[in-house]
């Protein structure tokens, strides 16, 4: 175990190569990572500020550079360095949020498009706006085809629904919350509109279907989870709480399309405000409910008896309220060394 020099804990880093079991950051890293650890479903990696610059001192017997590409010897990996890596954004590729989100609410998608198609991926549909590739009609058009597929299954129990802190997030949760009041489900919102960590809507499906057998929840994320700050991500999880088969988001992807091509007939929908105060609208705490659970999961008393000094960057992710709640439930002696959230990731180094 790693016991000198700080610690710093990322919620979400870059890919790491392995060697003799050992994981070695890419060029563009200045950490080298040690070690790594599950939180209740949210991958945590611990990392050393162990050298100025990852493969400055390699564990490798030959490394070569060749056209801007880094390549060892043994041929496990070659890869790419762009010269702007590891450096600060450049203003000028900084996503335009004000365009990105009329964008989403302007561009009608093509049916007969490919790429502006509804398609589901790792169980969730992706795109940026800019493309027509996930747009308000996308999100009208899925989220009928969930309503639909609840009845088909019976799944008649409430639906958590939570976002996370990318620009299209909260335009396509209000398109969402339309349809869903629209069509009488009962919805789970987070408490105070808080963002929600993907891993708490799962937590939160799963302890609502704890020993049911009927009435049973299911939920949507919100979410392009590691895609770039202009894609928005939309999935679908059934009761079991995980991402939706293939055949599930292959029926709902098909019944969206079928929307689209109608201009959206068939598709039920409020307004807005309307559904926010619809009776069947309802809010729940996420945060504490998730954050008092990880104590049957993990043993925090030995976390605090370690008495590590933890730094945490939530690298303006969705878990940014979430650490300092667990510092204090747990007492430990954690700081979250970045606090921001902007839908520019403008903080954030080039990968």
């Amino acid at each position: 175990m790693y016991r000198g020099g700080p610690m710093i804990i990322t919620s979400r880093c870059n890919s790491y190569w392995v060697k003799d079991g050992q994981r070695f950051a890419p060029a563009s890293v200045t950490e080298f990572v040690v070690d790594e650890v599950g939180l209740g479903g949210c991958l945590l990696v611990i990392i050393v500020r162990a050298c100025r610059k990852a493969f400055s001192r390699p564990p490798f017997k030959s490394l070569r550079r060749r056209s801007g590409a880094v390549a060892l010897s043994n041929s496990e990996v070659t890869v790419n360095i762009s010269p702007e890596a590891g450096k600060s954004a450049d203003p000028s590729i900084l996503v335009n949020v004000p365009k990105l989100v009329t964008a989403y609410y302007v561009e009608r998608p093509d049916p007969d498009v490919p790429a502006q198609q509804v398609a589901f991926g790792t169980s969730g549909h992706r795109g940026s706006a800019f493309n027509v590739a996930f747009n308000e009609w996308h999100i009208l058009a899925i989220t009928q085809a969930i309503c639909l597929y609840r009845k088909q299954q019976n799944i008649d129990g409430p639906l958590f629904i939570g976002m996370d802190t990318h620009a299209l997030s909260q335009p396509a949760f209000a398109s969402a919350l339309e349809v869903l009041a629209a069509n009488d489900v009962e919805i789970m919102r987070a408490q105070n509109s808080e963002y929600t960590p993907t891993p708490t809507v799962s937590h939160a499906i799963l302890t609502y279907n704890h020993d049911r057998k009927i009435g049973l929840a299911d939920g949507i994320v919100i979410t392009p989870s590691h895609n770039p700050p202009e894609d928005g991500g939309f999935k679908y999880d059934p009761p079991h709480g995980g991402p939706a088969d293939a055949p599930v988001t292959a029926w709902i992807g098909a019944k969206a399309n079928e929307f689209l091509r109608r201009s959206l007939n068939g598709v039920k929908r409020i307004s807005f405000g309307q559904a926010l105060h619809a009776p069947t609208t309802h809010k729940h705490d996420y945060l504490h409910a998730y954050v008092n659970d990880l104590a049957n999961v993990l043993d925090m008393e030995a976390i605090r008896g370690a008495k590590l000094r933890l730094g945490v960057d939530p690298l303006g992710g969705a878990g940014v309220l979430y650490w300092p709640v667990i510092a204090e439930r747990y007492g430990l002696n954690l700081s979250v060394v970045n606090e921001y959230v902007d839908p520019t990731f403008w903080f954030m180094t080039v990968d």
